[in-house]
């Protein structure tokens, strides 16, 4: 008897002959990507970076003597010293990332340095003699100078210079590194900006910064540079000049200044006429003629002037001093020192709140 095949089987015998379903090709394609950008890391030895310096002048300000206090800087004295150091931070990352990356400060690397600008770019500089000049000193595990001079955008050579870094410096990404401190005193107030002034550094075009991290492309060079501000303040009031000595006393009472003239009195009234005799009656004989009255003494003259007189008017000498106008301006004299003492006193009792 022949052997019954079922539909069920007949349907599964069909399946199995049929060719195997090809699997997707995108998942493998996801699967290799990342190889194939750990691979072409691996050809261009690191990654995308970019690269920046920051340059940071910073400025502190002391009596002789005295430790540099940074808070100074706002408020400084003529005769106080004033140490200006250039410092250094990079400010450089990994592309796409918060990971900062380190270079160094080629041999030879020069900064610009300006002094005493009158803006943030230093596009004009202060008349001369702001700062004076006392030296230079390199900071700690650096060989770097300081040479005052002038370059291109600076032509005052008592406040420009270069600094020369005349070894490779490690600059980190995580910590500040200075090259050298210029030091100087306040010798001058300027008051194009009521004693404000701007310090700039840069480095010179034709020595960069490099980026060394191993996890960028090698070759990366950046440069920087750095604004910071100071102010001195105006110097303390003059005295009041000595009063001029009072003139010698007159002789004659002195009108009171700006007087008007005393206007001349009247001419007096004429005598009266005597009354004309009586006729005496002319069976007695006439009586004598009484002697006419003595005409009346001329009035007084007014009393002489200090001054010249000229028909009883008195002209100011221009000669002799003038005691309002002397007052006036000795009491405005006194008023602008009052208050440019107070402005002082205030400015220092805002720096030791500081300073506490």
């Amino acid at each position: 008897m022949p052997e019954t095949v079922r539909s069920g089987d007949v349907r599964r015998s069909a399946h199995s002959l049929r060719r195997p379903t090809p699997r997707p090709l995108l998942p493998r394609l996801v699967l290799l990507l990342p190889l194939l950008a750990i691979h072409r890391a691996d050809a261009q030895e690191g990654g995308v970076c970019a690269a920046s310096l920051n340059v940071k002048p910073e400025i502190c300000a002391n009596a002789p003597g005295e430790e540099c206090d940074a808070m100074n800087a706002n408020l400084i004295t003529l005769g106080d010293d004033v140490q200006v150091s250039i410092c250094l931070t990079s400010s450089s990352t990994l592309v796409g990332t918060n990971i900062g990356v380190g270079g160094v400060l080629q041999t030879g690397t020069r900064f610009e340095v300006a002094l005493t600008c009158k803006d943030g770019s230093c596009s004009a500089m202060h008349e001369s003699g702001i700062l004076e000049y006392l030296g230079f000193e390199p900071a700690a595990g650096v060989s770097s100078n300081f040479l005052l001079q002038t370059y291109p955008g600076c032509t005052d050579g008592q406040a420009c210079g270069y600094l020369t870094v005349s070894q490779e410096v490690e600059v980190t990404e995580d910590s500040t590194r200075c090259v050298g401190t210029i030091k100087a005193r306040a010798a001058r107030f300027t008051t194009t900006n009521n004693g404000l002034f701007y310090v700039r550094a840069a480095t010179a075009p034709e020595t960069p910064f490099l980026i060394t991290d191993e996890l960028c492309i090698p070759g990366l060079t950046a440069s920087g540079a750095g604004t910071t501000t100071a102010l001195i303040a105006p110097p303390s009031p003059m005295p009041l000049p000595p009063s001029p000595p009072s003139p010698p006393p007159s002789h004659s009472p002195t009108p009171p200044p700006f007087a008007p003239p005393p206007s001349p009195r009247p001419p007096p009234p004429p005598p009266p006429l005597p009354p004309p005799p009586v006729p005496p009656p002319p069976s007695q004989p006439p009586p004598s003629t009484p002697p006419p009255p003595p005409p009346p003494s001329p009035p007084s003259p007014p009393p002489p002037c200090a001054h010249n007189c000229v028909e009883w008017s008195c002209k100011a000498d221009p000669t002799l001093p003038d005691p309002l106008h002397r007052q006036q301006y000795a009491e405005l004299l006194e008023r602008r020192n009052a208050d440019l003492a107070r402005e002082i006193a205030l400015a220092r009792q805002q720096l030791a709140a500081r300073r506490r």
